[in-house]
């Protein structure tokens, strides 16, 4: 699992419905970061692009952190191309209900 989780949580919670929330830590004592609903957050450095498969599906390369800057900028570069191509094949797939 990815070090980096965000929890979503919308301004409008009252302070009892906020306390029922998971904890400010995970199990490993990585702090949780919170952010209110609808902000933008970037998150590239942290979990790396989102990658395309091929079924449609999206994860994340396992091995960010720990890559260094010329291999991530060689994978931002490669994976663009491969997700511009994977995305397009998956719009066709969801519009012809093949999805």
């Amino acid at each position: 699992m990815c070090p980096f989780v965000a929890r979503v949580v919308d301004a409008a919670l009252d302070e009892s419905a906020a306390s029922a929330l998971p904890a400010e830590t995970l199990d490993d004592g990585a702090p949780v970061r919170r952010i209110k609903f609808g902000e933008r957050v970037q998150v590239d450095d942290v979990i790396g692009p989102v990658v395309i498969n091929a079924d449609c599906t999206t994860s994340y390369i396992e091995n960010w952190k720990e890559m260094t800057t010329r291999e991530r900028e060689t994978t931002r570069r490669r994976l663009g191309e491969r997700n511009r191509e994977r995305h397009a094949e998956c719009a066709r797939k969801h519009e012809n209900g093949e999805l």
